[in-house]
Order: C-alpha cells, then structure tokens, then sequence
C-alpha cells in the first residue's frame, strides 16, 4: 500500500505509523491540488469517519448486529459469545 520495497520499510512501529501517514497526506495533497505532475507512491488516503445523526445510528445499529457479521462467527457462537 505504501508503494516502497521491502528494504525501505520502517523498522519500528513509531516509523511506520509516520511513514503511513507521511503516504496518505502525499498522496492527498496530490488529489487537492488537481492532480497535477506526477503521482506520489501508494494507495493510502485519510479517512476521515463520517458524522451520522442520531436517526441514522439508531437505524444502521440494527442493521449492523443483525446483518452484518464482522468476526466471520456462526451466529450461535456469537449469541453464546463464545469463540
């Protein structure tokens, strides 16, 4: 995602959290400004969590505990909240 070789990679996690958000504000500010020149490297962009209001949190909850199953468990399991 970072569009670097394996040999570039950071080697703690303070230098790749830094190295990730260094990618998506490039690759943002690349966007921004019309997408002039050439592309920065990787596929990372910011994600900023929409704010949603109470109607449709209250709506999409239900949809989320009953539809969608995030854990990939049978709904037995996740009734009985065991793994």
């Amino acid at each position: 995602h970072l569009g670097i070789q394996l040999a570039d990679a950071p080697a703690t996690d303070h230098e790749a959290f830094d190295t990730f958000r260094r990618a998506a504000a490039s690759l943002d500010s690349w966007h921004a400004a019309g997408r002039g020149g050439p592309r920065p490297p990787g596929r990372l962009r910011r994600y900023d969590v929409p704010r949603l209001s109470p109607w449709t949190r209250a709506w999409a909850r239900v949809l989320y505990r009953f539809m969608y199953d995030p854990d990939g468990r049978p709904a037995a399991l996740r009734r009985a909240g065991t793994f």
